[in-house]
């Protein structure tokens, strides 16, 4: 039932007509507007062969990145690309759900070839266009504050909020009705996935562990527990700090301690997979950039 739900449930109906925000199905669409942009060409096409399309884009590139990284001396290592590409739980739940998550997948891999072999105007547009994406990918700015290129930073902010924003033109209704619409979607989203219990299935987020404590507690103490569980909510302030305050540690250990370009970009991603509120088990993909570059 829900094999390829994500594109074919979400994705695809809700942008075939160009009208993603103010339409009050469910799940609501809440990707930022660059990502449906992106998305566009595929929604053109016969749903089942946009599907085709879409999972046959991420299997290439992932297949030729494994494939790069793994390739020693030209020698031929197709069973150890196959097994490392395609039998790994990040990348069978990725398929089965056909996630859009795939798209930033590829930008990110790209920001970091280009930002390895120094072509720093290439790594910020990619990097610009994963936070416009996924906001998430933002935790990647601190390898261009580490490296002290300032002027990037600023480049990168300016031209993720411009492909944040644009995008809304091409949608039906006006921009303020598809702000409010997004923003309302967010706001399910929240409700769902932040404060109920939907983010927690195959999630690998802290604060998916800090709710199942959380619940599990409140399931113990209270012989009406149903009553207690929204609040949760009020925790979220303060796991928002300590997420801050950790992030300001892995900014001191980058500066000051950690040279080694892949281990620093393990540490950000991890960092980038365990922070949010919500991290769906295809952000496991992402663990796949320090691995190659690590090979």
């Amino acid at each position: 039932v829900y094999r390829f739900s994500d594109f074919t449930q979400s994705i695809y109906p809700e942008l075939v007509r160009l009208d993603p925000y103010r339409d009050q199905s469910f799940p609501p669409y809440a990707n930022f507007p660059f990502a449906a942009l992106l998305t566009l060409p595929f929604v053109m096409l016969p749903m089942k062969l946009a599907l085709v399309m879409f999972l046959l884009l991420f299997v290439c590139f992932h297949f030729y990145n494994v494939y790069s990284s793994l390739a020693v001396k030209g020698s031929s290592c197709y069973h150890g690309v196959i097994i490392i590409s395609c039998l790994t739980f990040p990348f069978l739940i990725t398929i089965e759900t056909a996630n859009f998550e795939v798209v930033v997948y590829i930008f990110l891999s790209l920001f970091f070839y280009y930002y390895k072999t120094k072509k720093y105007q290439m790594s910020y547009l990619f990097l610009s266009f994963s936070i416009a994406m996924k906001i998430f990918p933002a935790i990647f700015l601190l390898l261009f504050f580490v490296d002290k290129k300032y002027k990037e930073i600023l480049y990168i902010i300016v031209i993720s909020t411009l492909a944040l924003f644009l995008p809304f033109f091409i949608f039906e209704g006006t921009i303020k009705e598809n702000i409010s619409g997004l923003l309302g979607n967010l706001s399910i989203f929240r409700e769902h996935n932040i404060i109920g219990y939907n983010g927690v299935h195959y999630g690998h987020s802290l604060w998916g562990v800090f709710k199942v404590m959380y619940y599990g507690i409140i399931e113990l103490v209270f012989d009406q527990p149903i009553k207690y569980i929204t609040g949760v909510k009020y925790f979220t302030l303060p796991y928002t700090i300590f997420v801050l305050v950790l992030t300001g540690c892995i900014t001191c250990y980058l500066t000051y301690k950690e040279s080694v370009f892949w281990k620093r970009v393990a540490l950000l991603v991890f960092a980038m997979n365990l922070f949010p509120f919500v991290s769906g088990p295809y952000k496991m993909l992402y663990i796949y950039i320090p691995l190659l570059l690590f090979i």
